[in-house]
Formats: C-alpha cells, structure tokens, sequence
C-alpha cells in the first residue's frame, strides 16, 4: 500500500508549503472532465485529498511517520520465486475477456449514472440558483413597487394638505375681501347719507334765507307804504 507521500509524490521530509503545492496540482490535474473520462480518477483523487488531509496535520503526520517505521522495521526480507504460468487455454481467453467486458460495461454504467446524477445535480443547482435570483428580483421588485407607492402616497398627502392650504387662504381672502367690500359699501352710504343730509341742511338753510328774505321784502314793503300813506294822506294806512 502506498504512503500519503507517495500518493502526492513528495519526500518524507517534505515543508508544508510543498504539501499544499503537491495537493494543488493533484486538484488541478483532475477536472471534472478528466474525472468523468478516465477510469480510477476519482478513486485516486480520493486518494490524494485523505493523504492531504493526513501530512496537513502535524499529529497526524507524526504517527503516519511512525506507523511507516515500523513497518520497515517488522517487514522481514522476502525472497521472489517466479513460477511460469502454463499457457492459457483459449476458452480461458474468451471468459477473462468477457469479465473484462462485463467489467468495463459496468464500469461504464457507473460512470454514465455519475455524470448523468452530475449533471442531474448542476440542473438543480442552476434551477436553484435561478429559483433564488427570481426571489431576489421578486423581492426587489416588490419592495420598489412599496417605495413607489409610499411616495405615491406622500406626495398624493401633499398635494391634497397643498390643495386645502390654497381652499382655506381663497377662503380667507374672499372672506376678507367681501368684509371690506361691505365695509366700503357701509362707508358710502354713510357717505351719501351725510352728503344728501348736507343737501338737506344746505336746501332747508336755503328756504329760512329765502323766507327770511321774503319776510324782509314784505315787511321793508309795508315800511315804505306807512311812510309812503303818511306823507301823502297824513295817516300810517291809506
């Protein structure tokens, strides 16, 4: 069994920064395309992310260290005996080439049935990112159409306050102007009162001067007739 080291093909005395870079490039080496095309790519980058996970931890790379002493230390020295394999049969052939058939068309079938569940699952994140960016854009909408209207309404306020405003000072001013109106109407006829009362003394003056003067006519009158009557007939009437 291979070492985390060899997994990501480092040294045992490898920096951490190494460790990431090795890890980085693993992740780079595999993309999605390269998971969905070769066989054992997963597997191996499955591989690589747990030998990561082991050497990016200090304890657990420590007893990852020990644990890989130990084993050279207890693995006692083998001696390699190659035995010739006799000659297989063609019937032998044909069934390990059908396994191997079989093995691939399954291999085949989960690879189809992982990236079909893959796409399955980028569909329903798209469906569900778009499902989320609908809401976003319905909320917005929604919160603009409740500014609209707010300020529809405030400024509706306005304008009626605005419209009240004008009634009640067109209001006051007729008031007002009505009130002076009938005040100058009052003057006036105070006005003509006095002036046809005037005309009135005035012509009332004119008639005691009139009679007056008509009474001193008819009283010098009837002087120069007694003056008249006694000079001529020695009498006051004649």
């Amino acid at each position: 069994m291979k070492s985390a080291y060899q997994v990501l093909g480092l040294p045992a005395n490898a920096a951490p920064e190494e460790i990431e870079a090795a890890f980085a490039q693993v992740q780079a080496h595999y993309t999605r395309e390269k998971l969905a095309r070769e066989d054992g790519a997963i597997d191996q980058l499955e591989q690589a992310r747990i030998a990561h996970q082991v050497l990016r931890n200090p304890d657990t790379r420590a007893a990852h260290d020990r644990k890989l002493a130990a084993a050279r230390a207890a693995a006692p020295r083998r001696v390699v005996i190659e035995v010739a394999e006799p000659e297989p049969s063609p019937f032998a052939r044909f069934f390990r080439a059908g396994i191997a058939v079989v093995v691939l068309l399954f291999l085949a079938g989960g690879l189809l049935s992982w990236r079909n569940a893959d796409l399955r699952a980028q569909a329903a994140a798209a469906e569900k990112a778009a499902a989320e960016i609908h809401a976003r854009e319905e909320k917005e909408r929604l919160e603009l159409q409740a500014r609209e209207d707010e300020r529809r309404r405030q400024e509706a306020a306005r304008a009626d306050a605005a419209e009240r405003r004008l009634r009640y000072e067109s209001q006051s001013i007729a008031a007002d102007q009505n009130w002076r109106n009938a005040r100058s109407e009052e003057y006036a006829a105070q006005q003509r009162r006095q002036e046809a009362m005037s005309r009135e003394s005035a012509r009332a003056a004119e008639e005691r001067r009139l009679q007056y003067e008509a009474q001193r006519r008819v009283a010098e009158d009837q002087r120069r007739v007694r003056e008249l009557c006694w000079q001529n007939y020695g009498r006051p009437n004649c």
